[in-house]
């Protein structure tokens, strides 16, 4: 991971921790800076799994996102672990081969 990704990734996931308390159950890294392949203008790609999504989990994630630095962009997927279970396993194949785990496990 380079120098860039891990300073916004040390910033964020304090946010994260406290906002979502003893909820959260994956952040993982994925897309061109999982690869260290990423460009001038690539994104941030995030995976964040709760323990159950709600709907002021959405507006809580955006707002943090909010708060931190547009370089490197960020996006990102959230949901919650009853939605990721109700995936079909060959796409949750691909979510565990391409996402880089920061925290918990797929």
């Amino acid at each position: 991971m380079k120098e860039e990704t891990a300073r916004w990734l040390e910033q964020f996931t304090p946010l994260l921790e406290s906002a979502f308390a003893g909820r959260i159950r994956f952040l993982g890294l994925q897309g061109s800076r999982r690869r260290e392949e990423e460009g001038p203008d690539s994104d941030l790609d995030l995976v964040l799994v709760l323990d159950r999504l709600e709907f002021s989990d959405l507006a809580c994630y955006r707002d943090l996102l909010a708060e931190m630095p547009s370089v490197p962009r960020p996006c990102g997927f959230l949901c919650g672990l009853e939605e990721l279970q109700s995936w079909p396993k060959f796409d949750l194949f691909g979510l565990y081969c391409d996402t880089q785990p920061l925290f918990g496990d797929l």
